[in-house]
């Protein structure tokens, strides 16, 4: 995995554009959900206790945990990077499988939330408050998966040791700053329904 850009290797733009387009995509859809959020819950009086009522009723220690669990995530393919960058496929392959044990339990405690929330009745159609949670977070969840399934595929080319467009850094570093982007939306999440409400 030698493949560093030769041509630009100096002044090459980190992550491929079609990432970049992605990225952006995915931000400005969800800043315009972000908006439509703080809309709905200052809209009236009524709202904003049912939107107060609904973050206290979530499962907070679930959501601090899904928080750091992230939060882990995001730092392990910081080194995943950096091992990738230094040639040690081996570390960076460890580093990758730390990020995916995180991912993959992130998902199994937010299926608990949910399973919680519905063993108690409550569901998307519940009001505004549940309508939203379960649409932006199961929208994440559905990011989650995307960022689990290129981080693995990611760590198979390295450990086959192939060498095409989806082993260059520009491909690597754009799945690095997809994963980065799902636990930044993450936090704004958590920020939004489970703290402010």
């Amino acid at each position: 995995m030698q493949h560093i850009d030769t041509m630009n290797t100096e002044r090459r733009v980190p992550v491929e554009p079609d990432f970049w387009l992605l990225i952006f995509g995915d931000l400005t859809v969800f800043s315009v959900m972000f908006i439509a959020f703080m809309l709905r819950r200052f809209e009236s009086a009524e709202t904003h206790t049912v939107f107060s009522m609904g973050a206290e009723s979530l499962n907070q220690p679930i959501g601090l945990t899904n928080t750091l669990i992230l939060l882990t995530s995001s730092y392990a393919v910081v080194l995943a990077l950096s091992h990738y960058r230094s040639g040690d496929l081996r570390r960076m392959i460890r580093s990758i499988g730390i990020a995916i044990v995180c991912g993959v339990g992130f998902i199994s405690l937010k299926i608990v939330e949910y399973m919680e929330k519905i063993n108690q009745g409550i569901t998307v159609t519940e009001d505004r408050f549940f309508e939203l949670y379960f649409t932006f977070t199961g929208i994440h969840l559905l990011h989650v998966v995307i960022g689990i399934s290129l981080l693995t595929f990611v760590a198979y080319r390295a450990f086959v040791k192939k060498q095409d467009a989806f082993s260059t850094p520009g491909f690597i570093e754009g799945v690095a700053c997809y994963w980065h982007m799902i636990d930044l939306l993450w936090l704004m999440l958590f920020s939004l329904f489970y703290l402010l409400g």
